[in-house]
């Protein structure tokens, strides 16, 4: 999940790590804790990874 309103890592950073990776990206309009200001597009990416996996 990347924030694309991050002021701490720009998010064309965020996005080449994240591709270096191998990475299944979210982009939420949001800051650096997207995951506690969208918890419930953090839950879907977490569902997603869980059902990924078994």
């Amino acid at each position: 999940m990347l924030g694309t309103e991050d002021r701490v890592i720009p998010i064309e950073t965020k996005r080449r790590m994240a591709a270096r990776a191998g990475s299944t990206v979210t982009e939420v309009e949001a800051s650096h804790v997207s995951m506690i200001s969208h918890p419930d597009v953090t839950l879907a990416a977490i569902r997603a990874a869980v059902a990924s996996v078994g």
